[in-house]
């Protein structure tokens, strides 16, 4: 392998290690608003699931999922909030 193929090879090895010393580097903050928004986003794809189940009559709600649906605006909301609240801090 010639020199020029060795360094590119080293720069794409480093790539995956910077983005993690990255991720490790982040304020914790930004971490902690990033696990909430990646829940929150979990639980609005679950709704949506659940919703589309429903609404396709392979599944009707119990009363936990109805209280779970009924939910969907504030979660929505507070995706919204946490998105914002992202971008102000970085």
């Amino acid at each position: 392998m010639n020199s020029t193929a060795q360094n590119k090879n080293q720069k794409n090895n480093k790539a995956p290690e910077a983005a993690a010393e990255t991720a490790d580097n982040a304020h914790p903050f930004d971490k902690e608003l990033s696990k909430k928004l990646r829940n929150s986003m979990k639980k609005l794809v679950a709704i949506n699931l659940l919703l589309s189940q429903e609404k396709s009559g392979n599944l009707t709600l119990n009363a936990e999922q109805k209280a779970k649906t009924d939910g969907k605006a504030a979660l929505a909301n507070d995706i919204k909030e946490l998105t914002a609240y992202l971008e102000l801090f970085r």
